[in-house]
């Protein structure tokens, strides 16, 4: 995915020149960030607001990139971001916290990063779930580049606009309906997750977590089940699901830490409707949620005689230049690159 590593992830620690190995100075300016949101204080069932803050340095610079998120409660929550840059919010409806914050042992990889430039912050809302008073505490890990970026050799304007932010960000899809849903004893429910109707969605991995055993089954649109046989299979095929315990959430396993991933990203068009068909197979009450992780883009549609691929399944069409690579990490040849980062990925 195109998150696992980010603006500055691969600027080399050495590099080689006329067959002499040297230090990366520019290394030096890459360095550990640790963001919290500190402690939040949330009425029961109601929200509340933190921020996620990266200090500028002297320049007046700091650019920051999120690649973990963690949380630590009193009790259940969802959770919805927010960024200043893009004036955007980061999902459709809050998200169960477990599939989008994890824990020290487990935590929440972001499979798109956040990206947070000098002097902009990423707002989070919590909402408490547990119906009693609740304290939220969020960190985000990740990167700062410390030192101005003109002395990397690149205007900032144009670190944010190949870093794309603005046309590709981080998305988590969820049920229209809420972060929680609860399905009566044996019975069977859909649930919508709408994309919106700005931009496409490219999903990454599906998780899900809920107090017992459910079956899921998905259909995009109208009709297409992604689901062969078209009826609800058991949820542990499809998804990393949250393993509940009496504790809090440093205490549980988060799916959002064990993500299960796709083995392609699949891209949803802008405002398609998909249902999830929930079957609750106990004869009891459950709860459940579920939330896709990926990226919305705001690209246009290529033109007709663009979309199809080369054989080898990652380049495009001979003369094309600067289409996308459907490889993680697998810049297309010719592609313009900075610090080992392929531009159109």
């Amino acid at each position: 995915m195109s998150g696992s590593l980010g603006l500055f992830g691969r600027i080399p620690t050495t590099i080689c020149h006329q067959g002499q190995e040297y230090v990366n100075t520019a290394k030096y300016a890459q360095k550990l960030l640790v963001l919290t949101s500190g402690a939040v204080a949330i009425t029961a069932n109601g929200t509340a607001n933190g921020t996620l803050t990266p200090q500028r340095d002297q320049g007046d610079q700091g650019d920051a990139e999120i690649y973990y998120l963690m949380a630590k409660a009193t009790g259940p929550f969802s959770v919805k971001f927010y960024s200043d840059i893009i004036d955007k919010y980061h999902s459709n409806q809050p998200v169960e916290s477990t599939l989008i914050c994890g824990n020290a042992q487990f935590p929440g990889r972001l499979l798109e990063t956040l990206f947070v430039p000098a002097g902009t912050s990423v707002t989070i809302e919590v909402t408490d779930l547990s119906g009693a008073a609740n304290s939220v505490e969020i960190v985000g890990i990740g990167q700062q580049v410390l030192n101005p970026i003109a002395n990397l050799g690149v205007a900032r304007q144009d670190l944010i606009a190949i870093n794309r932010k603005d046309r590709r960000h981080a998305y988590w899809l969820t049920t229209d309906a809420g972060a929680r849903n609860t399905l009566a004893a044996n019975t069977t429910s859909s649930y919508s997750m709408t994309v919106p109707n700005s931009a496409d969605f490219n999903a990454f991995a599906l998780l899900a977590r809920s107090s017992a055993a459910f079956n899921l089954n998905l259909i995009e649109g109208q009709q297409r089940s992604l689901i062969s046989s078209g009826a609800p299979i058991a949820i542990n095929f499809l998804a990393a699901q949250t393993i509940t315990s009496v504790g809090m959430p440093e205490n549980i396993i988060p799916a959002c830490g064990t993500p299960f991933v796709f083995p392609f990203t699949h891209l949803f068009n802008r405002g398609t409707i998909i249902t999830a068909s929930v079957q609750n197979p106990n004869a009891f009450a459950i709860t459940f949620s579920l939330a896709m992780p990926g990226q919305l883009l705001y690209y246009p549609p290529a033109p007709s005689g663009l979309t199809h691929l080369n054989a080898d399944g990652r380049t495009a069409p001979a003369g094309v230049q600067g289409a996308p690579s459907i490889v993680p990490g697998v810049p297309m040849p010719g592609a313009p690159m900075l610090f080992g980062l392929n531009r159109w990925r």
